[in-house]
């Protein structure tokens, strides 16, 4: 299933990028921290993800000057440690977003170019290590912050994100046994934020 959703997410985007040839091109790699939201076990003991580096990359193509469509991804190794009897409780965990977005650009033309944005997409969820699993499920973004750029095609982007990640009826979302560890989204909504910078290239 999270393949499937990945797959098809990058090869409608694909055919949707020559569409997009003759406009201006932003590729911006950024590494950044990302906080917030927790799991629950089986039980219902609720934990908090721990709060760690994140790192990721964009592509943003220029509608005109002010409005911008793109996708973004962004990767977390993050894990909670658990109450357990049976090993030393500590599961890990890989959280990432691929989402397609939507910017608007304030003053395009000036080198400081405050932005705002709004992204939809899928979060993955997986348990890392022998036999591991994951779970996918849609979500939301929204953010702003500021292009700082030392010419046409090369400067620098700093990002402030929130992701909501909406995750149905809840359940089961960590634990270990003898088959290995197991992930799951906890509760009906996982919400997390993220600060980031960045490089961006312009084509």
């Amino acid at each position: 299933m999270t393949k499937r959703v990945f797959t098809i997410a990058i090869l409608l985007f694909g055919a949707w990028v020559p569409l997009s040839h003759a406009q201006k091109v932003e590729f911006s790699p950024f590494v950044g921290y990302r906080w917030g939201g927790s799991v629950s076990d089986i039980t219902g003991i609720s934990y908090d993800l721990d709060a760690t580096m994140s790192y990721g990359a964009g592509l943003e193509f220029a509608l005109s000057n002010e409005a911008h469509l793109g996708v973004v991804w962004s990767h977390q190794s993050t894990g909670v440690t658990r109450f357990s009897y049976d090993d030393d409780g500590r599961t890990d965990l890989d959280i990432d977003y691929l989402h397609f977005s939507g910017v608007y650009i304030f003053d395009p033309e000036s080198k400081v170019r405050p932005f705002v944005g709004a992204s939809i997409g899928a979060t993955r969820l997986a348990s890392v290590g022998q036999d591991s699993s994951s779970s996918t499920q849609f979500s939301l973004g929204i953010g702003g912050g500021v292009k700082l750029m030392f010419n046409q095609h090369v400067g620098i982007r700093l990002d402030g994100r929130f992701f909501g990640t909406f995750a149905g009826n809840g359940g089961f979302a960590v634990g270990c046994g003898p088959a290995g560890c197991l992930a799951g989204f906890g509760g009906d909504f996982l919400w997390q934020g993220e600060i980031a910078a960045g490089l961006i290239i312009g084509f």
